[in-house]
């Protein structure tokens, strides 16, 4: 930690969680500290097509996977629009570094998890899985929550399964898992729900041209509404959920094709 970090909120939970880490005892006013960040977790309030919906994230900007995935040509990390985003808005980069700091490093007592006041919820609208600890935290608030329909969008399945394994946890009935595949165009849902069983969904982004030469992929979400559609969030229905790059969703309408 820089020493200039030392004396900011941030830092002081930095130290605190690090001591947790190492098996360090706390101080009474290091879990008071600590108590306090996880009750007051930020949950953010989406705008755009997911406006009504509410969700629970970490930063991209601090997510090394998510680093090296904008870095490559043609992903679709390399358009992120949250890294931007985090860049522009200082207040949530700074939220969502302290939510990342608590739910990637350890793992939360049940006591101090959230309780969502909300019927949907989606987990990382910003950044994606880091650790299996973050999972196992996200698996015990869908079950601190049983009423509430969670879904989690991810490309890194392979920290689930790990969680699975070192922790031997089940995913929550109430939890819908949605593989994010990194590039556009890429139609290999089967083969990833193959290997990981876990996946509820496959969420992938076309393009017009891509549309257009392959007539049997079908685009089933228009990118409008997230609250008036809930696929994603609810069991059944569409296992493949297809969306039309949204920069080609004007040149689709002219063209005549369905953009669902």
């Amino acid at each position: 930690m820089k020493k200039q970090e030392k004396n900011t909120y941030f830092g002081k939970l930095t130290a605190i969680v690090e001591k947790v880490e190492k098996g360090d005892s706390l101080k009474a006013g290091d879990v008071i500290t600590l108590a306090a960040a996880v009750v007051n977790m930020i949950t953010t309030a989406m705008s755009g097509k997911m406006n009504g919906l509410w969700s629970l994230s970490t930063s991209t900007l601090m997510n090394p996977q998510c680093e090296k995935n904008a870095a490559i040509v043609g992903s679709i990390c390399s358009k992120c629009y949250a890294r931007t985003l985090l860049k522009m808005r200082k207040s949530l980069r700074e939220k969502l570094e302290i939510n990342t700091r608590i739910l990637t490093a350890i793992i939360i007592p049940f006591e101090c998890l959230p309780i969502i006041n909300n019927l949907y919820f989606r987990f990382e609208a910003f950044g994606d899985l880091m650790t299996s600890k973050q999972v196992v935290n996200y698996f015990n608030i869908c079950k601190k929550n049983p009423a509430v329909n969670f879904a989690l969008w991810t490309k890194n399945p392979h920290l689930i399964q790990a969680a699975i394994d070192t922790y031997k946890i089940e995913k929550p009935s109430n939890l819908n898992i949605i593989y994010s595949p990194l590039f556009m165009n890429v139609n290999n849902g089967k083969n990833i729900i193959k290997k990981y069983p876990f996946i509820d969904k496959v969420f992938t982004v076309y393009t017009l041209d891509y549309i257009q030469s392959n007539p049997d992929v079908k685009i089933n979400c228009g990118g409008r509404s997230c609250i008036n559609c809930l696929n994603c969030y609810k069991k059944g229905g569409s296992v493949f959920i297809n969306e039309m790059l949204k920069q080609d969703q004007k040149k689709a309408i002219k063209a005549g094709v369905n953009i669902g």
